[in-house]
């Protein structure tokens, strides 16, 4: 390059590229030594992994399969350290099995038994889910949508996550289509418009035992400490809740005679503009599906009435 004096040299080390000599003449010699061990020196192979996929049964959407017993070879195998479930629909096994286990030969022809995997309903997965607008299982389960708002959820080990995540789809599909099937009251809009949006919603009826400034928690058949995920809540210690109760504020319903100040009309050249209903949410760091809430608009909203987000 002209007017360059002098030329930084770069070679591909242990997962990093490395400065290996800077020179002011036109021609460099590598001679291996410029590495300050041989595990940084120039990589003289290929690093990329065999890695073996193997399809599971296509009739459920598995959430986690935590251990599995090999056959014949009678090893145990752990999800997490020797394979994990991918696209909620195949098992992927990495270079960390156990030694016995051949991957080149016997991994393929091998019988694996799982003692327990843990799934999604049947009918959660074929019926609800799908009139409920979402069209991709697993791409609907990696984009964590409604998450479990449970208080220490994020600490939980890998299977315990998956119960918890089954758990609550379980929960959210009942009050969910439970809600949608209810008259089209004001009332029923906005608690289905909440759960759509991924509003946290007890799973019983209970008591509120005790409240803090990011939790609360009820004490039904079980005593749960739900999170509030950053936004407030207008029940106190005491409060009765019923199965499926909304347990934030930031939802609301807006009409165009007493919130005329906030309304966006909806008008043409032709009309007036018309009596116009919103229902409005502000609660923020929610996990809902775009498509459930897309769903929502098209088949939930009569006319009159529109959605802001």
């Amino acid at each position: 390059m002209a007017g360059a004096s002098s030329y930084n040299i770069y070679g591909r080390g242990f997962k990093e590229d490395k400065l290996i000599n800077s020179s002011n003449t036109n021609s460099f010699t590598d001679s291996g030594t410029y590495f300050e061990d041989d595990e940084k020196r120039p990589l003289e192979s290929p690093t990329a992994l065999t890695t073996y996929s193997f399809k599971l049964p296509a009739d459920f959407i598995y959430l986690s399969i935590p251990t599995l017993e090999e056959f014949y070879n009678e090893e145990t195998l752990e999800e997490g350290t020797h394979y994990e479930v991918v696209n909620s629909r195949e098992l992927l096994f990495d270079a960390d099995v156990p030694t016995t286990l051949n991957l080149d030969s016997n991994l393929k022809t091998s019988s694996f038994l799982g003692e327990s995997f843990i799934c999604l309903s049947p009918r959660i997965q074929h019926f609800y889910l799908p009139i409920f607008g979402v069209k991709d299982l697993p791409e609907f389960l990696r984009e964590e949508c409604y998450e479990p708002p449970i208080e220490g959820y994020g600490a939980l080990s890998l299977k315990d996550k998956a119960l918890a995540k089954a758990k609550h789809l379980k929960f959210f599909t009942w009050a969910y289509s439970t809600t949608l099937r209810k008259g089209p009251s004001m009332a029923d809009l906005l608690k289905g418009w909440s759960l759509a949006k991924g509003y946290p919603f007890s799973y019983e009826k209970g008591t509120v035992t005790n409240k803090t400034s990011t939790t609360i928690t009820i004490e039904g058949e079980e005593t749960i400490e739900y999170k509030l995920l950053g936004n407030s809540s207008d029940l106190i210690v005491g409060d009765e809740v019923n199965a499926f109760d909304i347990l934030i504020t930031g939802a609301q319903v807006k009409d165009y005679i007493s919130h005329e100040a906030d309304i966006t009309l909806l008008a043409s050249e032709e009309e007036e503009p018309r009596l116009i209903i919103q229902l409005i949410s502000t609660a923020s760091n929610l996990t809902p599906s775009p498509e459930v809430v897309q769903a929502f608009k098209i088949s939930a909203i009569p006319a009159g009435l529109t959605v802001k987000e």
